[in-house]
């Protein structure tokens, strides 16, 4: 299986996309990754991220809390 979405994936419009890929022995399949896909992100970078989901996630939840109708 392999999950594309994202800028990464080149979208357009933003959604999930799993690949389900029949695999026999020798078959040659392979993905290449560039250079920087194996360096570590510094633990700054990903407290750093970690808060922007937090955030985002609160807004998220402000927003369907005042969308609700009683």
């Amino acid at each position: 299986m392999f999950l594309a979405d994202g800028k990464a994936a080149m979208q357009e419009i933003f959604h999930v996309h799993l690949h389900v890929f029949p695999r026999i022995p020798g078959d040659g399949f392979g993905l290449k990754f560039g250079e920087d896909y194996f360096t570590k992100p510094t633990r700054a970078e990903l407290e750093e991220v970690g808060e922007k989901i937090r955030r985002a996630i609160e807004q998220g939840a402000e927003g369907d809390a005042v969308n609700r109708t009683p």
